[in-house]
């Protein structure tokens, strides 16, 4: 019996090894990767308002004064559960990669929250630290990395946010307009998490009574961790893993699972989550996507906000230009729900329906913007002819 215990013990190690680790892009310091396909990384640092010290890294390439750099500044917000080490795990064909070799200055924020984060006070064992959702992000984390990047360049940005982060953009440029529209050209909202109804990745968590999920937001788990990825790294758990992530985020047929899966959802890009950020969008999608502050029941929102109800974001007091992206079989963000949010907005705008054609054959789905095996066809060329949009301006 020990004997076939060992020798179990020693299969799913060598199935783990055999396939991850051989990968330098699973496990290297995000420094290495960035070295490693002909680039370099300065990273500095950023204290919020509440705060909250954030990292962020900026990309050039080898050789090159980075102080010097007189590009466009583009802003590349990671996605939810994620750090900016996601963002270059696509090797060569990562996003930051493409748009440095065009000829901008690329930077990489990590918000509160991540392995690039900390506190000036607290740690991520207390239940303060995780007391924020996407409306905290947006006021303070895009704040202060905006004026920061913006101070450094002399030139106003623009930003790319994702699922998450496109929620944080929103509440940044209507909360602040004013200063948004000083500080940035305007946003590019890949899978914009703004008006979440008919997502079907919501749809069954939301389906629970407001008292359970109120409850496990205010009185249980701060935070959620979402270390499920070191399972995942096994090569024999993938089939599995494969199956839940298609089923929450959707099928994209040009992932290709054993190249890219381990990348992606590797414990160095996973990151525990606010429980306070999913509850939130469980609530958008319970009040039939109403994009607003947490809510935390009539008492604690009377102590919070002063009134009742968490106040709503009103994204009509958005000035700048908003294009919005959705992935065509995205099962977080529909292209119906970006449709919504795109009739909302009263700034200059557009909608970008990724490709699903000869050039880009398949669907793309809630993670596939950055690691799709077609990331020319499928991401690339259709964020260019957003991009041209900006020249003017």
């Amino acid at each position: 019996m020990l004997v076939n215990v060992a020798s179990l013990y020693v299969l799913l190690l060598l199935l783990k090894n055999s396939h991850c680790n051989k990968d330098p892009d699973v496990h290297d310091p995000i420094e290495t990767i960035i070295n490693r396909y002909g680039y370099q990384m300065q990273n500095i640092t950023v204290q919020t308002d509440d705060g909250y010290i954030l990292q962020t890294f900026r990309i050039s390439p080898n050789g090159t004064n980075i102080e010097k750099i007189s590009g466009q500044p583009l802003v590349i917000w990671h996605a939810c559960d994620r750090n900016a080490r996601s963002l270059v795990a696509n090797g060569k064909e990562s996003l930051p990669f493409y748009y440095v070799d065009s000829g901008y200055d690329v930077w990489l924020p990590n918000i509160r929250g991540t392995k690039y984060s900390s506190h000036v006070s607290l740690t991520q064992k207390d239940a303060k630290y995780w007391n924020f959702s996407y409306g905290k992000i947006g006021r303070s984390d895009v704040k202060a990395v905006s004026e920061m990047i913006v101070q450094k360049t002399g030139k106003k940005l623009i930003t790319m946010g994702h699922s998450l982060t496109t929620s944080a953009l929103f509440v940044y440029a209507s909360e602040l307009p004013e200063e948004a529209s000083k500080n940035i050209k305007g946003i590019i909202g890949l899978a914009p998490a703004i008006n979440v109804y008919y997502s079907w990745a919501f749809k069954l968590p939301s389906l629970l009574p407001n008292t359970i999920r109120d409850t496990f937001g205010v009185f249980g788990m701060h935070y959620i961790d979402t270390g499920f990825a070191s399972i995942c790294e096994l090569k024999i758990a993938q089939p599995l893993c494969e199956f839940l992530v298609d089923f929450s985020f959707g099928k994209g047929d040009n992932i290709d699972v054993g190249a890219s899966y381990a990348r992606f959802f590797s414990k160095e890009n996973n990151e525990p989550i606010s429980s306070q950020v999913l509850i939130n969008y469980l609530q958008m999608m319970h009040s039939k996507g109403t994009f607003a502050e947490y809510d935390f029941g009539m008492l604690r929102n009377l102590k919070e906000y002063g009134k009742l109800t968490p106040p709503e974001f009103n994204i009509k007091n958005i000035n700048v230009r908003t294009d919005l992206v959705c992935g065509t079989d995205d099962k977080v963000v529909s292209c119906k729900d970006s449709n919504n949010t795109y009739k909302m907005l009263q700034s200059e705008k557009s909608l970008t329906m990724l490709p699903n054609n000869d050039k880009c054959k398949g669907s793309v789905a809630h993670y596939d913007y950055y690691m799709n095996t077609d990331m020319k066809n499928c991401i690339f060329d259709p964020v260019d002819e957003i991009l041209k949009n900006y020249k003017s301006l």
